[in-house]
């Protein structure tokens, strides 16, 4: 008996973890009728990797000169790496054995974070503050990342802007991660934290979530300023001029900067502003305005100032202005 084979190697190629393919191979008796039959009598895989490899429908057969018998390599991995083994068919009657090798890659996606935890900056009431989240597949095979997930008792303040993506193998991709505290002045002048978690499931098979803990506290500014202004009786041709005070209260968490300064109303031609020096008021600063009334005309007068900021809730403070 002649014993053959019709494949020297045998590659399955990549494999999942957790799955299984295989390939076909023939062992062939190319003996002629005077030689006799071939004896297949012993089947082994060796190698690091022979428990990856698996020979089925083979057996130990008896194969006439001419004839052929087919059977069924499979690969099944568990490790995200290149396998290899050895298949050896021992035969009877003087033939040499049959050896094949083979071959296979474990392949899987593996998902990392740049970070699991997650801290903003101190947010403005009213505002978003936003960080960066880098997704990593450090795997060998896509990384499907399929459901995104914030959850946790402060989740509506946060936000993250993907709910799916795909990643290839030994690339990343970077996520936005957003913070829009709540309209809580208690809690943004205590410093009180607000945190959540964000939960991101994968095809990964070694961990089907990754957990990041995200967490931001508020701040606001609580700029004051009065009312009224009310001046005495004006004369025609006399400049009157008047300081109105504007202040950030000690209790603020943040600084406001007074951006600009109008005056508007029935009068306004009549008065003008003279802008303050130091403009950036922290916890407990305080600017003064000075407002000049010039009338041209006898009689009451009333407009209002106007002060806008660059804090979202408090963009435009006035003071009315009046005259006895």
């Amino acid at each position: 008996a002649n014993a053959s084979i019709n494949e020297s190697a045998a590659d399955l190629a990549a494999v999942g973890l957790d799955s299984t393919e295989s390939i076909g191979l023939e062992l062939t008796n190319d003996g002629d009728d005077g030689v006799g039959r071939l004896n297949v009598t012993s089947v082994t895989v060796s190698g690091a990797d022979a428990s990856a490899f698996e020979v089925s429908n083979l057996g130990t057969p008896s194969i006439d000169p001419g004839g052929s018998e087919t059977f069924t390599v499979s690969a099944s991995p568990t490790v995200a790496r290149s396998l290899s083994a050895q298949l050896t068919i021992g035969t009877g009657q003087g033939a040499s054995d049959v050896t094949v090798s083979l071959g296979a890659t474990g392949t899987a996606p593996d998902f990392e974070v740049s970070s699991q935890q997650v801290s903003f900056d101190r947010t403005r009431l009213g505002a978003t503050t936003t960080e960066t989240l880098e997704l990593r597949n450090t795997g060998n095979s896509p990384l499907d990342v399929r459901d995104v997930l914030v959850s946790g008792a402060d989740s509506d303040q946060f936000g993250i802007s993907t709910d799916s993506t795909v990643i290839p193998p030994d690339e990343s991709q970077t996520v936005q991660l957003a913070f829009t505290p709540e309209i809580n002045e208690t809690a943004a002048r205590q410093g009180t934290t607000q945190s959540a978690t964000i939960t991101l499931r994968s095809n990964d098979t070694d961990q089907t979530a990754v957990t990041v803990d995200i967490s931001g506290r508020s701040k606001t500014p609580d700029l004051q300023v009065p009312n009224l202004e009310r001046y005495r009786t004006l004369r025609v041709g006399q400049q009157t001029t008047q300081t109105i005070e504007v202040s950030n209260s000690p209790s603020a968490t943040a600084s406001v900067d007074l951006d600009s300064f109008g005056v508007f109303g029935v009068d306004a031609d009549e008065f003008s502003v003279a802008r303050p020096t130091d403009r950036t008021l922290d916890p407990g600063d305080s600017a003064e305005i000075d407002v000049t009334a010039d009338p041209d005309s006898a009689g009451t007068k009333s407009a209002s100032l106007l002060v806008t900021t660059n804090d979202p809730r408090q963009s435009r403070e006035s003071v009315s202005l009046s005259s006895s």
